[in-house]
């Protein structure tokens, strides 16, 4: 996968081509000149320079734009307190240390008066600010203009101009795109993880709540303009958690369009037309004192996927406790690889072509390549976890080095839920759910093994400050029993009996590779089945009663 990135480093001063109709045009910039004059009155007004292309403040020229309805783009329009910041070489505004303590010590000014709104006070912004050093603002005339991209490989290097241009025709199919640039006050590297981390958390609570889709199903949500988000501090966003960083944007957008469904309707009228016109631009942090501008423009249709690192891998899966294993650690390890959707109804797991990948007929399997270039294949689930992790968990972190001994308490844990939980969970499954006749001993056996199991499981996170099950970070261990425990009501288990273990389910369910791997290769209903009753459960199982019946005849037969 490529991602995008604006091509400078600064805020820059392009004009904005008009993308709203003429006369609500000329009422914002009218409402951007009173707003200017009321801030310019303490200082003498700044010279436009020659060609008019740079911000001004000159309440004469406001005035003047206001009453020209046939001009057909203004420049950006800054107050005098905002202009002052300008570099005089460039047009560029300076951002120093002054500039930030400027903008903290006075949080009613906005950087850009002239087209961007701050979206309400919520609590959710508030929290963003307090928290993370945050606000938010919304522009829906702005979209996105492919012209002012450098379209980068997954290794950062430019791509050719053949390929430039192919990405710039996809801009304009692109459904959700983001941006966000930082300089100085840290290393490229941490920034870069930085970056990725927030932007897939942002993705991905923006996902889970329909914005991947054209228009949202319940009600025809869809996301137009431009949505600014700036973290002074985005290296405490992400170590403090991202996940919950994500899912406050999340909130905060959900918030603004609950209560202006006129103006989601007006910015669909007035910025999808069928053509970008919108230019904007996204700000570069001070050189001692990092932050960072997310942009989210265009809209909404689909998840777009940034920064993933590519693999040869091919996903072999269903989506149950076992099959959403590979899928939840493949996106908490950001890595770019294929689905294959195996067809269980129809036996697929069981024909030649998938039988020379996983022998047992079952689920889930990859492929990949080795480092000889040669095709590989890794069956059962818990192997699939150790070779990702082996091979491409470099930096750890879903994992712990071989020589400590978290690797071996997460390795115990790991065969464990293999050896333990899985099968129990999975037998008690079948008797309650599956079996043609009701078998009471067969229920109450490994539906109270299943209990066992988990109370083991609830006591191990009672005794970790971390809240999972080994050491300081979410490992495999983890990511192997999730599905299972997200499973507890098919099973016949009450989650409500093990606190500590429904706060872990939960508390990893806000994590962008959960909630993204949960979903492949089809939705994840495990929590919408829980709030079913007894009745409404049995009338579900007794749809695929059927071909797991005939599926173990025909394992007997072979």
């Amino acid at each position: 996968m490529h991602y995008a990135k604006l091509n400078h480093t600064a805020v820059s001063v392009l004009t904005i081509r008009r993308a709203l109709p003429e006369a609500s045009y000329v009422k914002l910039l009218g409402t951007a000149a009173t707003r200017c004059a009321s801030t310019s009155a303490t200082k003498p007004p700044r010279q436009q320079s020659e060609g008019g292309s740079r911000p001004f403040d000159r309440l004469d020229r406001h005035q003047k734009l206001a009453k020209t309805p046939q001009q057909s783009f203004v420049s950006r329009v800054l107050s005098a307190d905002v202009a002052k910041f300008m570099n005089p070489r460039n047009g560029n505004l300076t951002t120093t240390p002054a500039f930030v303590r400027f903008f903290r010590e006075n949080p009613t000014v906005e950087h850009d008066h002239g087209v961007m709104a701050r979206l309400d006070a919520t609590a959710q912004v508030r929290r963003l600010d307090k928290a993370y050093g945050a606000r938010l603002a919304w522009s829906p005339r702005h979209v996105l203009h492919p012209h002012r991209l450098r379209f980068l490989d997954p290794h950062g290097h430019p791509l050719a101009p053949k390929i430039r241009s192919d990405h710039a025709k996809k801009t304009r199919e692109q459904a959700l795109w983001a941006f966000a640039t930082s300089v100085g006050g840290v290393s490229a590297v941490v920034w870069q993880l930085t970056k990725r981390e927030l932007l897939r958390a942002v993705f991905c609570s923006l996902a889970a709540r329909g914005y991947d889709k054209h228009g949202r199903k319940e009600d025809g949500t869809e996301l137009h303009g431009t949505l600014w988000l700036t973290v002074w501090r985005p290296q405490h966003a992400r170590c403090a958690s991202a996940e919950a960083f994500g899912e406050v944007v999340a909130d905060t957008l959900d918030k603004h369009y609950a209560t202006r469904p006129e103006e989601r309707r007006r910015a669909a009228a007035m910025v999808n037309g069928g053509d970008a016109k919108g230019q904007s631009t996204a700000k570069d942090g001070p050189g001692d004192d990092v932050f960072m501008t997310i942009r989210l423009a265009g809209i909404a249709k689909h998840l777009f996927k940034m920064g993933a690192t590519k693999t040869d891998i091919t996903l072999y899966t269903v989506n149950t406790p076992n099959g959403i294993k590979a899928s939840i650690l493949l996106e908490e390890l950001n890595l770019d690889y294929k689905v294959h959707a195996i067809k269980m109804s129809e036996n697929e797991q069981k024909e030649k072509w998938y039988l020379d990948i996983n022998p047992n007929g079952r689920i889930p399997a990859i492929t990949d390549k080795w480092t000889d270039g040669k095709d590989i294949r890794v069956f059962e689930s818990g192997a699939i976890l150790q070779y990702l992790t082996e091979r491409y968990d470099k930096d750890h972190k879903v994992s712990y080095p071989r020589d400590t001994p978290e690797y071996w308490e997460m390795t115990s844990w790991l065969m464990w839920q293999m050896g333990g939980l899985g099968p129990m969970q999975g037998q008690a499954n079948h008797f309650k759910r599956y079996a043609p006749e009701p078998i009471q001993y067969g229920i109450d056996r490994y539906t109270n093994e299943t209990r066992r199991l988990y109370r083991t499981m609830d006591d191990a996170l009672k005794k970790n400050p971390h809240g999972v099950l080994v050491g300081d970070r979410v490992t495999i261990a983890d990511i192997s029993a999730w599905g299972w425990v997200a499973s507890a009501k098919w099973a016949g288990v009450d989650i409500d009996e093990f606190p500590a273990l429904k706060k872990w389910l939960f508390e990893l369910l806000k994590r962008p590779g959960f909630e993204a791997g949960r979903h492949v290769p089809t939705p994840h209903n495990a929590f919408e089945l829980a709030k079913l009753s007894e009745e409404e459960l049995e009338e579900k199982a007794h749809g695929s009663r059927a071909w797991v019946q005939a599926g173990m005849k025909a394992d007997a037969k072979k």
